[in-house]
């Protein structure tokens, strides 16, 4: 799997011009580095994420982290050659699933290679469906789990910045009488927190957040492709009627990510 550097690239810009803007504010870069108001955003945060679910969803939290930041191959018109491919494999062997044996070890998603497996071991058409929907149920609730779990992020780092801010202005006022300079300086590092808290929501969990969705989306519509083909496989339908059926599907696929669906199916 690779990185997606589209993804690490635009948060990297993201934090980038928003110190680069400050700069040319007249700020200093090391004024933006406060311990304390990081430990209360990035750590208060943390904490009321893992009030909010469980312990083992939290400790998939990592697993989610390197989904949002690897490539998710979305192609549904050749995921449909692949099955097209495989369905006439079985065609050319007497309509014999044994036939595909050979094939399993060479397809590259688990999902189809599980659903061929099913042909290959003579599955039943019901139990061949049940199986592949719950498997498909369960990859996009673990899917949305990791989606909500930085939405839930999103809404709470703000939040943290605020109080943070607020601790911190507790602190100027306990220290009015030190003079204007110092207190406009401690006013200032005060902010930093809501900073910190706005930044992180707006540039780091609510877009990983959404990218874990649209991740969710186009393995939905791959695997109800894959799904719907190895049906009409075990029914011995023939690759036009296959193609003409699954077809269908690249007009459900998510439109943010319509340059595989430009190809004219073959």
């Amino acid at each position: 799997m690779k990185i997606d550097l589209t993804t690490l690239g635009g948060i990297i810009f993201g934090i980038t011009m928003v110190v680069l803007g400050f700069i040319l504010e007249g700020g200093s870069a090391g004024a933006l580095l406060e311990v304390t108001a990081a430990m209360i955003v990035f750590g208060g945060t943390l904490g009321a994420v893992a009030v909010s679910f469980s312990a083992n969803e939290i400790r998939r939290g990592p697993h989610y982290i390197k989904m949002a930041f690897t490539k998710s191959p979305f192609d549904p018109l050749a995921l449909i050659d692949e099955i097209i491919e495989l369905n006439d494999i079985k065609r050319r062997n007497s309509g014999s699933a044994l036939a595909l044996e050979s094939s399993v070890a060479k397809i590259q998603d688990p999902f189809l290679k599980k659903g061929v497996q099913m042909l290959v071991d003579n599955t039943t058409q019901d139990d061949l469906r049940t199986k592949l929907e719950r498997e498909l149920f369960t990859e996009n609730e673990d899917r949305e789990v990791g989606a909500s779990m930085f939405e839930v992020a999103g809404g709470f780092a703000p939040t943290m910045g605020i109080i943070g801010t607020v601790m911190g202005l507790v602190n100027v006022l306990g220290s009015i009488s030190e003079g204007a300079d110092a207190l406009a300086g401690a006013i200032g590092s005060a902010f930093i927190a809501t900073l910190y808290g706005v930044l992180s929501a707006n540039i780091l969990w609510l877009p990983i957040s959404q990218k874990l969705r649209i991740q969710a989306d186009h393995n939905r519509l791959l695997h109800e492709i894959a799904m719907e083909g190895l049906i009409l496989m075990n029914e011995a339908k023939s690759s036009i009627v296959l193609r003409d059926t699954l077809s269908g599907f690249v007009h459900q696929a998510p439109a943010s990510d319509p340059g595989p669906l430009r190809r004219e199916a073959r």
